[in-house]
């Protein structure tokens, strides 16, 4: 399981870490665990040996108290949103930086949170539900948090596994991406905030960030798994 940690030294109450991932957990991933992002990946035969060298956090910033979410939730205007699929334009336009923190922004945040929240959920990208905005949403072992205007400010490592997205429904294909991720960025709130983590997370953060530019993570393949992809998208989205 992933458990908070205590602060950092030097770091605000803003910048909360969590645990590495726990070796029945990693067990579980090694064991063909599958696992879906909202608009984010299965990996079918995830292999991460977990934290190489020093430990570090593997989900981060929850949410804050007094944070307005449950406002939301209790009026019931909440709501589970549907997922934009390949070939919508708003997939392929880079997301603009929230420059106002308010109800908008709260309601926003309040329906990626359900939304990645589903079973077997594990990330969600503002645009992936029509909004184009910088925001993202992350549920990783029941963690749920979210992250403003993120930028990934240092990665480590290299893990390589299959890779999806709900956006293009029931493909999938090995991608490589950064073992360990820290990005940084603000709340709804507009409070600084942390997400940093290895494996699972890390994929995740990269996965979201590359939607909120406007970039799919078919984008990212080479050599023959491109040439698949590409093929499989003309068959498969064909219009």
């Amino acid at each position: 399981m992933l458990a908070a940690s205590a602060l950092m030294p030097g770091k605000s109450s803003s910048e909360l870490r969590l645990t590495s991932v726990s070796r029945a957990l990693l067990a579980r991933f090694k064991a063909r665990a599958s696992f879906m992002f909202a608009g984010c990946c299965w990996w079918r035969s995830l292999a991460v040996d977990g934290c190489s060298g020093a430990s570090r956090g593997h989900a981060p910033v929850v949410r804050r108290p007094g944070s307005q979410c449950s406002a939301f939730r209790q009026n019931g205007t909440v709501a589970e949103r549907p997922i934009r699929l390949f070939g919508d334009p708003v997939l392929r336009t880079p997301c603009d930086a929230v420059d106002a923190f308010d109800d908008v922004l709260i309601r926003l945040v309040a329906d990626l949170e359900e939304t990645v929240s589903a079973p077997g959920r594990a990330g969600l990208a503002a645009n992936q539900i029509g909004v184009s905005r910088r925001v993202f949403a992350y549920n990783i072992d029941g963690q749920v948090g979210h992250l403003v205007n993120p930028v990934i400010e240092a990665t480590e490592g290299e893990q390589e596994d299959e890779e999806g997205c709900l956006s293009i429904p029931g493909l999938w294909y090995p991608l490589k991406r950064a073992q360990y991720v820290r990005a940084r960025g603000i709340d709804q709130l507009g409070q600084p905030a942390i997400v940093e983590g290895e494996g699972l997370l890390a994929r995740c953060i990269q996965h979201e960030v590359d939607h909120l530019n406007g970039r799919l993570f078919v984008d990212r393949l080479s050599g023959s798994a491109r040439n698949l992809a590409m093929r499989d998208l003309r068959e498969g989205f064909a219009s």
